[in-house]
């Protein structure tokens, strides 16, 4: 296994390698953001999150690490069977807690400041690694998550929280970017999400859709 310092090396490599691409993928996210009544169908939402895993694990194959390639490849199998599962209706926005914290956790992404050192100040608004690393990739598609309601599916915000709560363990506890502490609460809150759902499931009598 790589040393610490290698895989961060690496991880420094491919955000200022492929700047391009984050800017892309932050366009795509801003013109999502301000598309004026944008209400996608739950199964479309959740198979657009899709797409920038995918562009993780096609990166990490490129360059010579199939850990990230394989674990995202996964995730996105996984995800993309849940997907299909659920409601074909529009996403949920009921701003109680989860739509302010889920908009906190796509700004947490979109800013992501590590792994860019030695750039332009400016890239920090235009070019954190989305789409390109493991954790501002997984702020992002938590964040939706959080802002969408969880999709309502235990199924899909289990996964999430368990890659969330890896790669946020992992960048703390292994490469020391404490910067993933913010992965970490977000994950945390998309447990509280699940435990309170759960809760009501079982006061209401009702069941979620998984």
């Amino acid at each position: 296994m790589p040393s610490s310092s290698e895989i961060l090396s690496q991880l420094s490599l491919l955000a200022q390698s492929y700047i391009w691409l984050a800017i892309l993928w932050h366009l795509a996210v801003f013109a999502l953001l301000v598309r004026k009544g944008w209400r996608p169908k739950q199964r479309h939402a959740a198979q657009l999150l899709l797409l920038p895993l995918i562009s993780v694990s096609v990166l990490g194959w490129l360059h010579r690490n199939p850990f990230q390639g394989l674990v995202f490849i996964i995730l996105t199998f996984i995800l993309g069977l849940i997907s299909f599962q659920l409601a074909n209706r529009p996403v949920s926005l009921h701003r109680k807690w989860t739509f302010p914290v889920g908009i906190l956790a796509l700004l947490y992404a979109l800013v992501y400041p590590h792994f860019l050192e030695g750039t332009s100040a400016w890239l920090y608004l235009l070019a954190a690694p989305i789409g390109v690393v493991p954790c501002p990739t997984l702020s992002l598609v938590c964040g939706f998550t959080l802002l969408f309601s969880g999709f309502y599916s235990r199924a899909w915000q289990a996964v999430c929280a368990v890659a969330g709560l890896f790669y946020a363990a992992f960048g703390i506890f292994v490469l020391g970017v404490w910067l993933d502490l913010g992965l970490l609460l977000i994950t945390a809150s998309m447990l509280l999400l699940m435990a309170e759902r759960q809760e009501l499931g079982f006061s209401h009598g009702n069941v979620m859709h998984s």
